[in-house]
């Protein structure tokens, strides 16, 4: 029996953190149930008819891999990193590399949140686009050292030291992450004044965004409260020539709903501040993809760095989800490598919205597979709360 292959876009269970307890951890995960296609992963593919884009991957080397650029972009969240016993939210340093090397070897290539935000996708074909980004500008996300000779210098096992050794080993990865600040303590603590430690970032690729002032609980504030805390980093951020785009929302925690619209756009002290995207911490059910029928840009999820997966309890995190993505390579966005084209397969087009797409030019193929059995569940997340769909 002939069917049409590629599934709609699965979204995984909302997961995310309990304002109660906002004050005393960043993000705690639901213990809700991942809902997956029930399919036969031993079915082969067979081209029967002409499809535009057939890519052959190494990496994968059973199935062949076709562009759908309505998948899943995971933006992963890091904190700080450690060389041993990190905290519940921080990465050892040995573990940060062999994430690198993870994304790597699985078909992942950075890319900058600038750019995914303008749906300028130049991942070459056949692979997936992944950002990566650092909250609370921790002196172990970045800081800096001053050498014999006056230069300064990342220090030693920071993640912008590490990112800088792992690109020079795998140039074709990319080097690039969004680093999310707050007003106290001062950021990136360590040699150079701040002036410095931004250019330095801005000058090797990186990005700089708004994580607020003092890393409040934006469910508790007022409009005034939210205004003065966006606005107070993104005046400063501006003083030194940073145009920043994103928010990120502290303990991944959004204000109440009538007041969402100004982690968006506001002023203080009579200064305006606009963004495009506010990202949360963990899964909420919107995709990174502007394109997509579902995103929100006051509710982009997140992936949190870390494996805490077991055989009884399944948490959405970067381990799970690479393993997830490697055995049903279908839910991930698979570039085409054209940014001037939104490649998907005939069955994911109701997962475009066709008013988003710009001057882009919208390609549709068909891929088909044989086997006997096909049943699949599809989610979708609106307001926060899950609900089943078709």
């Amino acid at each position: 029996m002939k069917l049409l292959a590629f599934i709609a876009l699965l979204i995984l269970t909302s997961c995310g953190v309990r304002p109660s307890e906002a004050m005393e951890s960043f993000a705690e995960f639901e213990e809700n149930p991942v809902i997956l296609p029930v399919i036969d992963d031993t079915a082969s593919f067979s081209q029967i008819t002409e499809i535009p884009f057939v890519i052959e991957r190494a990496a994968i080397d059973t199935v062949p891999i076709f562009p759908n650029e309505v998948g899943e972009i995971m933006i992963i969240v890091y904190h700080g990193l450690h060389e041993y016993d990190p905290g519940p939210f921080d990465r050892l340093t040995s573990d940060f590399w062999n994430d690198l090397q993870t994304l790597y070897d699985q078909g992942y290539r950075l890319i900058s949140l600038a750019d995914l935000i303008n749906n300028n996708i130049t991942t070459p074909a056949g692979y997936t686009p992944v950002a990566i980004t650092f909250d609370d500008g921790l002196p172990s996300a970045f800081s800096l050292m001053e050498m014999e000779d006056g230069t300064l210098a990342p220090v030693p096992g920071t993640a912008v030291y590490i990112m800088d050794a792992f690109y020079r080993k795998n140039p074709n990865f990319g080097r690039t992450a969004m680093f999310f600040i707050n007003g106290f303590p001062e950021p990136f603590r360590g040699a150079g004044t701040l002036e410095e430690r931004f250019r330095f970032l801005l000058d090797h690729g990186f990005e700089i965004g708004n994580h607020s002032y003092g890393h409040p609980n934006f469910a508790i504030l007022n409009a005034v409260q939210l205004q003065r805390e966006i606005g107070l980093i993104d005046q400063l951020m501006r003083r030194y020539g940073i145009e920043p785009l994103v928010l990120a929302y502290p303990f991944g925690i959004r204000p109440r709903l009538h007041l969402i619209h100004y982690a968006m756009a506001g002023e203080y002290n009579g200064i305006p501040y606009s963004y495009a995207w506010a990202l949360r911490v963990g899964n909420t059910g919107v995709p990174a993809v502007s394109h997509h029928i579902n995103f929100n840009p006051t509710n982009v999820s997140r992936v949190v760095a870390s494996d805490e997966s077991t055989p009884y309890h399944v948490v959405p995190d970067l381990g799970f989800l690479l393993r997830l993505f490697e055995q049903r390579p279908y839910l991930r966005f698979i570039s085409d490598g054209d940014p001037n084209t939104i490649t998907v397969p005939r069955n994911n087009v109701h997962l475009i919205n066709m008013y988003s797409l710009g001057d882009k030019e919208l390609v549709v193929y068909d891929i088909y597979e044989e086997y006997e059995e096909f049943e699949y569940e599809y989610y979708y997340v609106e307001h926060d709360e899950i609900q089943q769909a078709g």
